[in-house]
């Protein structure tokens, strides 16, 4: 059986979920926006682990086979709210103490499930973007020059040495979907203004990220999977809205995504990135220069139907292969 962990929209799933039907694999598909998961029966000597999906879903976890794991966060049952205790408050005191009490239960679950063979981030957490730029220097990975900094003054210096520098989410990207509106608000990457002219720009502000902006011929989306690389080419500069950042489609001239072979050199390098990461599966955006290929950023669940849809490289059917395959 696989465990397959989305959110209600996700389609790359559902590719998945058609191959893992043809080849008669028994799934569970489980949204975290909606579904909650609690223990219906643990029994720790004879690693005997039962869990229970929305209340109707009996799992033994020993039938588990693999999970993938495609973000969000595994939801238990809220004691607190679901006995609405804290409305009561009696006792601060036992409401901390509940609280730990659903919190050790989701630790007890996912520690359990970590130890199934799984696709995707090793512990079912975030992946800290400056921790996957230390990894790619320190493999050798030529990466942007980069601050993290609270400091106008510091970003001013910074400005001035690299003259175009740009800003990005330091963690998860923002998004809003405005529904009086019908829009969708996300965050992208931006060239910052002249901040010596920026009067209104605060001295100081949480800590953000800051990187030299790079000319680029194109840029290369790289989906990994235990140890294969399947690349694609974006080519992103005829176009006015996407040179900065290629998800600001152009929906009436989208850009051509081509097949794509990395150099060898770098291909071993990625792989040996993704290894010091602890990743079996990730996004890699990287963008190539005249003369070299520069790490962006890693989305350990990242759409890879870009890549797949653009170049027929049939990825949900080697992800189905690899969560059957022992």
């Amino acid at each position: 059986m696989v465990l397959l962990i989305t959110n209600n929209d996700d389609y790359s799933v559902k590719e998945v979920q058609e191959w893992l039907t043809y080849y008669g694999i028994d799934f569970i598909r489980f949204n975290y926006e909606t579904d909650v998961i609690d223990i219906c029966h643990v029994d720790i000597s004879e690693n005997i682990f039962s869990l229970i999906i929305n209340n109707n879903i009996i799992v033994d976890s020993r039938k588990i086979d693999s999970i993938w794991y495609r973000g969000g966060s595994v939801s238990v049952h809220n004691f607190i709210t679901k006995c609405n205790i804290a409305q009561k408050s009696f006792k601060v005191s036992l409401n901390n103490y509940l609280a730990a009490y659903s919190l050790s239960k989701r630790e007890l679950i996912v520690e359990h499930l970590s130890n199934i063979k799984l696709l995707g981030f090793n512990d079912f957490g975030r992946c800290n973007k400056a921790n996957m730029l230390v990894f790619a220097h320190n493999c050798n990975i030529r990466i942007p020059k980069t601050i993290i900094t609270t400091k106008k003054n510091e970003v001013i210096a910074f400005q001035k040495k690299h003259k175009l520098i740009i800003t990005k989410s330091l963690d998860i990207n923002f998004d809003f979907a405005d529904i009086d509106n019908n829009l969708w608000h996300h965050t992208y990457t931006n060239i910052l203004p002249d901040l010596e002219k920026q009067e209104d720009f605060p001295d100081t502000f949480p800590p953000s990220i800051f990187q030299e902006y790079i000319n680029k011929k194109y840029e290369v989306r790289v989906f990994y999977i235990n140890g294969e690389l399947y690349s694609a080419a974006i080519i992103s500069q005829n176009n006015d809205n996407t040179q900065i950042d290629y998800r600001r489609y152009n929906h009436s001239n989208m850009n051509r995504v081509l097949p794509y072979k990395l150099p060898n050199e770098i291909s071993r390098k990625i792989i040996r990135f993704m290894n010091m990461a602890k990743l079996n599966t990730g996004s890699i955006d990287l963008i190539k220069t005249d003369h070299d290929y520069v790490f962006l950023e890693i989305n350990p669940i990242g759409q890879y139907g870009y890549v797949f849809f653009n170049c027929n490289y049939y990825i949900d059917k080697v992800i189905s292969e690899f969560l059957i395959n022992n």
